[in-house]
């Protein structure tokens, strides 16, 4: 199962929505990121200081499932929708069930995040 979100999809984020990425986090020890100006290359933040004021600077989040979570939480909240989004569907009863899955939950909750980023940044 994948843990992280891939630097190809964090390329899918615009500007704005980049720049709303980089505001939001906070690196700690154990985060993976790419540079903005070198996407191909992975970092990983090992334990010091000087790593994680490298990566506040021009970095990008490799978001982990965990992250992606405490971020619609902090954003969105379950009570507006988007773990029902994620998780449930709805009959034409209105009857609600487990959604099927075809994508890893990193993937979903990925499109999730994307669209709070573009939306709360855009502006």
């Amino acid at each position: 199962m994948k843990q992280h979100i891939t630097s190809e999809q964090v390329d899918e984020l615009t500007s704005k929505g980049k720049e709303g990425l980089r505001k939001w986090w906070h690196p700690t020890e154990g985060d993976w990121y790419i540079e903005s100006d070198e996407p191909e290359i992975l970092c990983h933040i090992e334990c010091c200081e000087d790593d994680v004021n490298e990566a506040e600077a021009e970095c990008l989040p490799l978001l982990s499932i965990g992250q992606m979570i405490e971020f619609l939480e902090l954003n969105k909240g379950r009570r507006n929708g988007w773990w029902d989004f994620l998780f449930m569907s709805y009959d034409e009863t209105d009857s609600v069930f487990p959604k099927e899955y075809d994508k890893e939950l990193v993937d979903q909750l990925w499109e999730a995040v994307r669209e709070v980023l573009e939306r709360k940044y855009s502006s």
